[in-house]
């Protein structure tokens, strides 16, 4: 092959490589990213470009919605099990495994963003005003779920985040969830194994009301770990808990707390072992505190497939550099 043949191979496969890697930064799972109306930013994991959010739930009634080919309702004091979030509902992370990559269909499509029913007491959606949820009663396990399966190489980063109007005495915990199967039902404490990675805060009373105490716990292998600590809140307005978590070879998450008065980091660290996510959702410790908003997102695509682009990118320049040369 002639040098000038050659060069030409080589710039059509530096296109094809660009080409490739604009597809797979602006898609997820083969879904486009940027949606339009599901970009946020949040600094999480040191993020400096927008997440792209996955599911969005604000606890809104509804009338007469219909999600594949299903019309379904929510009002006052419904139970939350079983029902859609009033948001967006994308599918970047599926609700199972093995499904092909492109927008989800059938079965696949109907669990997206679909609260997962089970156990007593159910959250239900407040009785005075549309806009949150509370637990119906004290005195046991109350869990949210929605299915959310995270498969090794899926994306490289992860965030929740919670918006809770806590009551003095109680906690809110937000987290990722394990296999049920395997971790236990649907009354298995989110701050156990089925808790893949969590963190709560637990308001103080009276004169402490100010103080939050936080749990950040994960497990390797059959140990619980766990991070704690305080901070003290200027502000008793409803406060917003964010849990990112980065699936790569440091497994790192990031925890922060958002009040309408600042946003600062909670605790970032790293986990030796991988977690293996099947869900996400909250859990509340008592009737007096009330779920505002929930949100799911994800960022670009793993960074392995900028990597391998960027070796092929290397491998083409190195050839061009060779041929001029005379080599």
């Amino acid at each position: 092959m002639t040098c000038q043949r050659s060069v030409g191979v080589l710039s059509m496969c530096f296109l094809c490589v660009f080409s490739a890697l604009a597809t797979a930064q602006s898609t997820f799972r083969g879904i486009q990213l940027d949606q339009g109306n599901n970009l946020i930013y949040e600094p999480v994991l040191d993020r400096v470009h927008p997440w792209f959010v996955d599911v969005v739930e604000n606890f809104t009634t509804y009338t007469n919605q219909t999600f594949e080919g299903q019309i379904f309702s929510r009002n006052l004091s419904d139970t939350l099990a079983g029902t859609y979030v009033d948001g967006l509902r994308i599918g970047f992370v599926p609700p199972t495994e093995g499904l092909p990559d492109g927008p989800l269909t059938g079965t696949a499509a109907e669990s997206v963003g679909r609260w997962m029913s089970g156990g007593s007491p159910q959250y239900t959606m407040d009785s005075a005003h549309s806009g949150s949820t509370d637990r119906t009663s004290d005195g046991s396990v109350a869990l949210a779920c929605i299915n959310w399966r995270v498969t090794p190489g899926l994306g490289n980063a992860y965030l929740l985040e919670m918006g809770v109007d806590l009551a003095e005495g109680e906690s809110a915990t937000v987290g990722y969830f394990g296999d049920i199967g395997v971790h236990g039902n649907s009354l298995s404490l989110l701050a156990g194994p089925l808790g893949q990675l969590a963190f709560g805060v637990e308001r103080g009373t009276g004169g402490n009301s100010t103080r939050y105490d936080w749990t950040i716990s994960w497990w390797e292998g059959t140990t619980q770990q766990t991070d704690t600590g305080s901070v003290f809140l200027t502000t008793s307005d409803p406060v917003t808990l964010q849990l990112g978590w980065e699936d790569g070879a440091n497994h790192r998450y990031d925890a922060w707390i958002e009040t309408t008065a600042a946003s600062f980091r909670i605790w970032q660290d790293t986990m030796q072992d991988p977690i293996d996510v099947f869900g996400i959702g909250f859990e509340l410790s008592g009737t007096q505190s009330k779920i505002t908003e929930f949100v799911a997102a994800v960022p670009e695509p793993p960074m392995s497939l900028f990597a391998t682009g960027a070796g092929l990118l290397l491998a083409i320049f190195r050839r061009r550099r060779n041929c001029y040369s005379g080599s």
